[in-house]
C-alpha cells in the first residue's frame, strides 16, 4: 500500500460510536460554527483525531446527505494529520448546497483551529 493511502485512510477507530460519546462531547460546551456545520469538540487524549457526524433530513435525501458525509469524511483524512492535538469531533451539518472538497477541507481546518485556541486558552 502506497504511504500516501495509508495516511488518508479512515479506520474503524477514527469514528465515533454510540449516543454516550456524542452526548459526552457536546455536554463540554466547546463549540464553532461554520455557515454549512457546526462542530463540537474535545480532546481526547490520544494521537489519533476521531470523527462523528450527524445530519438531518432536512439537508436533503438520502443521496444528497450521503454524498454531503463522504465528502465531510474526506476532508477530515486530508487534513487531520494538520491539526496541533488530537481532538473528538461531532459535526453537526446544516442544510447547503453541496461544495467542493477544498472549501469543506479549509473550513474544517479553520474551524478545528478555532477550536483548538479555545481549548489552550480553557486550559490556562
Amino acid at each position: 500500500m502506497p504511504e500516501s493511502t495509508r495516511l488518508a485512510s479512515f479506520p474503524k477507530t477514527a469514528t465515533l460510536g454510540g449516543r454516550g460519546t456524542f452526548t459526552r462531547i457536546m455536554n463540554q460546551r466547546v463549540r464553532e460554527n461554520a455557515d454549512v456545520f457546526s462542530i463540537h469538540a474535545a480532546p481526547n487524549g490520544t494521537s489519533q483525531s476521531r470523527l462523528g457526524l450527524s445530519i438531518g433530513r432536512k439537508v436533503g435525501n438520502a443521496v444528497v446527505r450521503n454524498g454531503i458525509k463522504r465528502m465531510i469524511r474526506e476532508a477530515f483524512r486530508l487534513s487531520r494529520n494538520d491539526w496541533p492535538a488530537a481532538y473528538d469531533l461531532v459535526v453537526i451539518i446544516r442544510p447547503h448546497d453541496k461544495l467542493k472538497l477544498s472549501e469543506y477541507v479549509s473550513r474544517l481546518h479553520g474551524t478545528v483551529s478555532k477550536l483548538h485556541r479555545r481549548w489552550t486558552a480553557k486550559a490556562k
